[in-house]
């Protein structure tokens, strides 16, 4: 038996080369395979902070067996580093071909080195702007580009691992980030915001809008471009942002303000996380609904909950509906068209019309549903009464 140990430094810190020589008596091609091998293992070795890399190989019978203290990490993936991989044909010994195999480290992980340089100029600019929009008190600004900035910043560590498969990691390949300096910053210049509400009852009636101003306060001055929401059970209605005065006026249609309770919420027009983390307060406006009665008798021949739908969209355009047997009816007929079916569920186009005392209008949409009288009030529920109709007519008695 022919026993040879064979060891190899293969070492530059900035041009490194992996090289290993194989041998089979089967074929070329098995030879360089063997070299393949050997280098993909030399890339999965422990590699020292002084960059040498040690390969063993044992040569017995006539073919290359790699020592076994050399371990094949799980993540090298042999597409990966085969794209920069170089073969050279040695001339035969005896029965043996002979192949050696090399690869330039620095080369393979460019490609990956130049997307970190990238993604670090990117991170860096947003961060910068950031910066520049807490100074200048544009919280929103500055929240939007910091969540941007941390989206950029998350493919970075894919890109290290990638190139640790075949280098050592050093600190000049850390992400460099100053946004927890420009979060506290951001909170700083948060903390001690108030929202002032108006302490009256506001009123509604049904035809005109809701109007009112809040203002926004530090420390008793003023806060401009500060942006303010209101919300009605759960559902944003308006943004605005404070003027010069620090006011922020709001003009809220009273069709979205019909259903209880009678309270707006009036809150920070900031992200969750730092709104909780600066202590921004939440304020709520009360009002009261002056709902007229609307009398109404209707004639529907579709599904009861069909009717039943028509009958609630009125009531959230006009008031409170009461069935009255002096009412003249509404007479309600609606055309429907299968649109598309999906497995259980199927979508029609859908028309209604509503007609009374030679007042007529119609309303179309879409809706989806296990069968048609779930897909027509699907369609109904968005369509807006009060945009398409005179809705008023239909409560005249």
């Amino acid at each position: 038996m022919f026993l040879k140990f064979l060891f190899c430094l293969s070492a530059v810190a900035f041009a490194q080369t992996i090289t290993y020589t194989g041998y089979s008596d089967i074929s070329q091609k098995a030879a360089e395979d063997e070299a393949a091998a050997g280098v993909a293992k030399q890339i999965s070795a422990t590699v020292s902070s002084t960059m040498t890399v040690d390969r063993g190989e044992t040569r017995a019978n006539g073919k290359t067996e790699l020592s076994k203290d050399m371990r094949v990490r799980n993540t090298v993936k042999s597409s990966l580093f085969l794209k920069g991989l170089k073969f050279s044909t040695e001339p035969k010994q005896g029965k043996n071909y002979v192949a050696t195999a090399s690869l330039d480290l620095q080369e393979l992980t460019s490609a990956a080195r130049e997307q970190l340089k990238n993604i670090q100029k990117r991170v860096s600019e947003k961060e910068g702007l950031a910066l520049a929009a807490v100074k200048k008190g544009n919280y929103t600004e500055a929240s939007r580009l910091l969540a941007e900035a941390e989206t950029e910043s998350r493919p970075y560590q894919n890109y290290v691992d990638e190139i640790s498969v075949f280098l050592p990691i050093d600190a000049s390949m850390t992400l460099k980030s100053d946004a927890s300096k420009i979060q506290s910053a951001l909170l700083d210049s948060l903390r001690g915001i108030k929202i002032l509400v108006p302490s009256e009852v506001l009123k509604v009636d049904a035809s005109n809008p809701l109007v009112f101003k809040v203002t926004v306060q530090k420390n008793g001055a003023i806060v401009e471009r500060f942006p303010v929401s209101v919300e009605h059970n759960g559902r944003r209605l308006a943004e605005a942002f404070s003027d010069e005065r620090g006011e922020a006026s709001f003009r809220i249609p009273a069709v979205v303000l019909q259903n209880e309770p009678y309270t707006l919420k009036v809150l920070p027009g900031i992200n969750l996380q730092y709104r909780n983390e600066a202590g921004l307060n939440v304020a709520s406006v009360e009002y009261s609904m002056d709902r007229p009665q609307c009398r109404y008798a209707m004639e529907c021949d579709a599904k009861a909950a069909v009717c039943s739908t028509i009958s609630q969209k009125l009531g959230e355009a006009v008031g409170v509906m009461v069935e009255s047997e002096n009412a003249a009816p509404i007479e309600v007929s609606i055309e429907t068209e299968v649109k598309n079916s999906v497995k259980q569920l199927s979508s029609y186009n859908v028309n209604l019309y509503l007609k009374k005392d030679g007042y007529s209008c119609m309303m179309s949409g879409i809706g989806a549903g296990k069968n048609e009288a779930d897909a027509v009030r699907a369609a109904i529920s968005k369509m807006n009464f009060s945009r398409n109709c005179n809705v008023q007519k239909f409560c005249e008695e």
